[in-house]
């Protein structure tokens, strides 16, 4: 079973931004491990939201779990920011 740090960093790796997992609104620690993966190989469309990326790949993966997106200056991305714009804070 894969730890939070793992997933948040392989979805990073992949993605091209960072994440961290949340729970109840407060991050969860990185050594929790859960049963669940990150089943994608290939980074989402830079035409979408991060809200549509947040619903359409983190949702279906992690139900239960919430996340926060940030920037490349560490600031949580808007749910309205397109992942290529998110991607060229990086």
């Amino acid at each position: 079973m894969p730890s939070i740090s793992f997933l948040e960093s392989k979805i990073s790796n992949l993605e091209g931004f960072s994440i961290s997992f949340t729970l109840s609104g407060r991050n969860v620690r990185g050594d929790k491990t859960i049963q669940t993966s990150y089943g994608y190989s290939n980074r989402a469309r830079g035409d979408w939201t991060v809200a549509e990326w947040k619903r359409n790949r983190f949702m279906s993966s992690f139900a239960g779990f919430g996340v926060e997106v940030y920037d490349g200056f560490g600031n949580p991305a808007s749910g309205q920011v397109k992942l290529e714009n998110l991607r060229s804070t990086y």
